[in-house]
C-alpha cells in the first residue's frame, strides 16, 4: 500500500501530470464525534451565522463569519469531539477573540464575509456585496494583518481579484505535487447561489493565484490570477437551471438556481478537485417566488417540494484544469467526472452547508452548517466528526429534535451517485483510471442547532 502511494508521488514529480489514475471517488462515513460552539460576543454573535471558515491549526482554532448581516468574524477554540448523537453531551467551544466588523470602509459597500483563510499571522478575508445590481464591484479581498489582535489589528486596504466576485469565496491550497503545473500555490472559488448570478460562477470555480500578492511589503492592490474553472449563464455547468415546476426536461442533475458550492480542494496524493455544497429542485422543480409544500411562500427560487434539497459534490480532474491553464480547453469546457447527492439521513434545508476548510495534517474537512436546530441560541454552531476509510466519501447527518438517533440509522452514500452518467459502483476504475488513493480522510461538520 504505502510503495504503490509512493509510485504516485514519483510519476507526479516526474511526469507533472500522469495523476490521472490517481482520481478520487467517495463511497462512506462514519460518524466520530461533536462539539458545541458558544454564541461569542463583540459586534456580533453565532447566532444566525453566515458561517464562513477558516482553520488555524497552529493555534487549535478556527475563524468563524458571525450573523449574516453583521460584516464580522470571531475566533473560537477547537475542543475534542464527544462521541455521542446527543449535543447535549458534547463539550463548548469558547470565543476566544470577540467579533469584529473587517468589511468596514468599503466604497463598494461588501457587506458579506464570502471567504477566510489563515495565511501565516495573516487572515485572508473575501467578501462580495450582498445585492449588486449592476455587477460592476470590483474589490474583493482586505487582510487582517495580525491575527493574534483581531481587535487591534490593521486591516489592509482593499484588494481587487482579477476574478472578482467569481473568486471571491473559499480559498485553499495547491498540494506540493501540483504547483508547477497549475502556475500557482492556492485556489480561489466561488459559485452562484447568491443573488445576481450573472457576476458569479454557475457552477463551482477555480483560480490559481500566487498568496505572496497579498503580503503588506508587494506594493500593489490588483490580484492577478489565472481561472481554471468556472461557468456562465451562457456557459453553464449543466443544462436547464431552472427546472420549472411545469414539466421541464429533468435530466440535468448538476446544477440549478439552488445549487451553490461553498468549498472545493485538491484531495492530497490524487488528481481530484473536490467540491461541496449544495442542491435542490432537481425530482419536484424549481419555483420563483411560489408557495412550496410546505405552505411557505417563496421570497425567491425555491423547490417545489419543501424537501427536495440535498448535500452535492462535485469532483474534477485536476488535469483538466492543468488543460484550461494551457490553452486548450476552456473553463467551462471542463465537467465532472462524478457528482451527486450525499445522503444526510434527515433532510437537509435550502442553504443550510456553509463553509468548509480543511486540515492538511489531520486529513479533517471542517464544514459549517445551519438551520438544522434550534439550542438555546438562534441557531448557533456545532461541531460534528465523521470518519472516511479506503477510497472513502462523506455522508453527512442532521440531528433534530428527535435525537438521540439510533447508530443503524446512519445510511450510506447514495448508490445514484453518477459518473459519467453511470454509477460508480464502488469499482476500482474511474473513468478507465485506477483510483490508487487509500489512505484514511476524516471528515467533521460544523452544523447550527
Amino acid at each position: 500500500m504505502y510503495q504503490k502511494r509512493k509510485a504516485v508521488i514519483i510519476l507526479q514529480l516526474l511526469v507533472i501530470c500522469s495523476c490521472s489514475q490517481n482520481l478520487w471517488s467517495p463511497t462512506g462515513l462514519t460518524f466520530i464525534g461533536g462539539f458545541k460552539i458558544g454564541s461569542g460576543q463583540g459586534s456580533s454573535k453565532n447566532d444566525y451565522a453566515r458561517g464562513t471558515l477558516a482553520l488555524d491549526t497552529t493555534n487549535n482554532s478556527f475563524w468563524l463569519a458571525g450573523h449574516d448581516t453583521q460584516s464580522s468574524v470571531g475566533v473560537f477554540e477547537i475542543v475534542d469531539l464527544v462521541n455521542s448523537l446527543n449535543p447535549d453531551d458534547w463539550n463548548v467551544a469558547k470565543n476566544i477573540q470577540d467579533f469584529r466588523n473587517v468589511l468596514v470602509g468599503s466604497e463598494q459597500s461588501m457587506d458579506r464575509v464570502s471567504g477566510l483563510f489563515v495565511q501565516n499571522n495573516e487572515v485572508i478575508v473575501n467578501a462580495i456585496e450582498y445585492y449588486d445590481a449592476p455587477a460592476d464591484n470590483t474589490e474583493t479581498t482586505r487582510v487582517i494583518r495580525d491575527k493574534t489582535d483581531l481587535k487591534n489589528s490593521v486591516l489592509s486596504d482593499w484588494y481587487h481579484l482579477e476574478g472578482r466576485a467569481k473568486a471571491s469565496g473559499w480559498v485553499s491550497k495547491v498540494p506540493n505535487e501540483w504547483k508547477t503545473a497549475l502556475g500557482g500555490n492556492h485556489i480561489f472559488g466561488y459559485s452562484s447561489g447568491q443573488p445576481i448570478i450573472g457576476r458569479l460562477s454557475v457552477g463551482p470555480s477555480a483560480f490559481i493565484v500566487d498568496i505572496e500578492q497579498f503580503n503588506e511589503d508587494v506594493n500593489k492592490t490588483q490580484i492577478s490570477s489565472t481561472q481554471v474553472l468556472g461557468y456562465s449563464l451562457t456557459n453553464k455547468i449543466g443544462g436547464d437551471i431552472d427546472l420549472s415546476n411545469s414539466g421541464d426536461d429533468r435530466s440535468n442533475k448538476l446544477w440549478t438556481h439552488l445549487s451553490s458550492a461553498v468549498y472545493g480542494f485538491i484531495i492530497p496524493d490524487t488528481s481530484t478537485y473536490f467540491v461541496i455544497g449544495t442542491n435542490g429542485g432537481f425530482n419536484s422543480g424549481v419555483l420563483y417566488k411560489g408557495t412550496d409544500t410546505s405552505g411557505r411562500l417563496c421570497g425567491g427560487y425555491c423547490a417545489a417540494d419543501a424537501n427536495d434539497y440535498s448535500v452535492y459534490y462535485w469532483l474534477f480532474d485536476v488535469n483538466d484544469l492543468v488543460d484550461v491553464k494551457e490553452g486548450t480547453l476552456e473553463p467551462y469546457e471542463v465537467e465532472p467526472y462524478q457528482y451527486g447527492s450525499l445522503n444526510s439521513t434527515f433532510s437537509v434545508g435550502k442553504g443550510s452547508l456553509k463553509s468548509c476548510d480543511y486540515d492538511y495534517t489531520q486529513e479533517i474537512l471542517y464544514c459549517t452548517y445551519r438551520n438544522l436546530a434550534n439550542g438555546e441560541y438562534s441557531r448557533p454552531a456545532s461541531m460534528v466528526g465523521y470518519s472516511l476509510e479506503g477510497t472513502g466519501g462523506l455522508v453527512l447527518q442532521r440531528f433534530g429534535d428527535d435525537y438521540p438517533i439510533e447508530e443503524d440509522t446512519y445510511s450510506e452514500l447514495e448508490s445514484n451517485a453518477e459518473s459519467s452518467g453511470e454509477s460508480n459502483s464502488g469499482s476500482d476504475e474511474v473513468n478507465g483510471s485506477v483510483a490508487l488513493y487509500m489512505g484514511i480522510l476524516s471528515i467533521v461538520v460544523l452544523v447550527q442547532l
